[in-house]
């Protein structure tokens, strides 16, 4: 397997491996991949894949760094699930985190993370030490 920045030409299966792995996200297309390229937010050295011997896309994740705060969220992230349990996701993190430290960050949060054993273990692993869990209100009018 091979870390390495996404490319333009990564979208679209980027893209069908957001809805694989969360099993949902119709709306995540390469469309909606390449607009965010375009934000602010959006770094390239920052977008990651590990892909495996043949070139497809095995695992992937972005921080989205907004630079004037130092405030850094990890979204999307995952693996599909033929390649569950290799070591891909962590090994993203730790070229991540290394990436990211030029950036001299303040926080780094992932919202709306799986809640999941696997899951759970990694953000421990990786060095993540405080859960929040979130209320949501709504009314319908």
């Amino acid at each position: 397997f091979k870390l390495r920045s996404v490319r333009p030409g990564d979208f679209q299966e980027i893209a069908g491996g957001v809805r694989a792995v969360f099993g949902h996200g119709e709306w995540f297309t390469a469309e909606i991949l390449e607009k965010t390229s375009r934000k602010s937010f959006y770094h390239e050295d920052l977008d990651l894949v590990a892909v495996d011997p043949h070139g497809k896309i095995a695992s992937f994740c972005t921080f989205r760094l907004d630079s004037p705060s130092g405030i850094t969220e990890l979204e999307p992230m995952g693996t599909l699930p033929e390649y569950r349990g290799r070591g891909l996701a962590k090994a993203l993190l730790c070229e991540g985190f290394r990436r990211l430290e030029k950036y001299d960050p303040k926080l780094l949060y992932i919202d709306g993370a799986a809640d999941t054993p696997a899951a759970n273990r990694l953000y421990e692993a990786t060095g993540f030490t405080v859960k929040h869990n979130y209320h949501y209100w709504d009314k319908a009018i």
